[in-house]
């Protein structure tokens, strides 16, 4: 290259001037190129480093979402375990206040020795209407709220009787559908007793055996 410049000036070709202001240009050009490969370095390695920070910011995000996602489900778990809970001590507590007015009510119920005059009717647990036959005191002991008529539940074979109103008062707060007539403040209309439909018994499985001279055969 340098060959031919210094031939191109022999020849009258290229001028002094023009011959430094190529020189000139040479060496800028030598000494930006380094620059300008630096600095797309550095470019590059900041495009690099943006996109990593970009990259553990969305997965810090994601992190931060799936913790919260987790608590909230464990919440909702405890919450859920928590309404199970209670809902299985409310029932055991329906149950069990069941069987104690139950068996106060079986333990306080009677039944007049003979039958009166009086056909009192009632509202059984099934809806039906049914009476018991009492005497006149015992009518108005009912009419007055003196007495109430409680009943049983069982299947095919309920039972029906009279407690006093103090009895009656207990069984109201722990299975009102114990009671089913109850005068409670003499004049005002008498509330309906709430309707139950008994399930039925469970049915056993029984087990027939053979007779003995069956299994001597067998034995034979």
């Amino acid at each position: 290259m340098q060959n031919l410049r210094d031939k191109l000036l022999k020849a009258g070709l290229v001028d002094r001037k023009r011959k430094k202001r190529i020189e000139h240009q040479q060496r800028v050009a030598r000494k930006t190129q380094p620059d300008r490969l630096e600095q797309e370095k550095k470019l590059l390695e900041q495009r690099v480093a943006e996109q990593q920070e970009r990259k553990r910011e969305r997965d810090r995000r994601l992190a931060e979402e799936q913790k919260l996602e987790a608590k909230r489900r464990y919440e909702r778990l405890i919450k859920q375990r928590e309404e199970e809970a209670r809902r299985r001590r409310a029932e055991s507590e329906r149950l069990w206040r069941q069987v104690k007015a139950r068996s106060l009510a079986e333990a306080s119920m009677f039944l007049p020795a003979r039958e009166g005059p009086v056909e009192f009717h009632f509202v059984s647990r099934s809806g039906g209407i049914r009476s018991l036959k009492v005497s006149t005191r015992i009518a108005h002991d009912l009419s007055r709220g003196a007495l109430a008529i409680v009943q049983l539940p069982g299947w095919g074979n309920a039972r029906f009787g009279l407690v006093r109103r103090d009895i009656a008062e207990r069984l109201l707060e722990a299975d009102p559908s114990l009671v089913r007539f109850f005068a409670r403040s003499e004049g005002d209309l008498v509330e309906l007793p709430p309707i139950v439909i008994d399930p039925p018994p469970a049915r056993t499985r029984v087990q027939r055996f053979g007779s003995r001279a069956d299994g001597d055969r067998r034995d034979r």
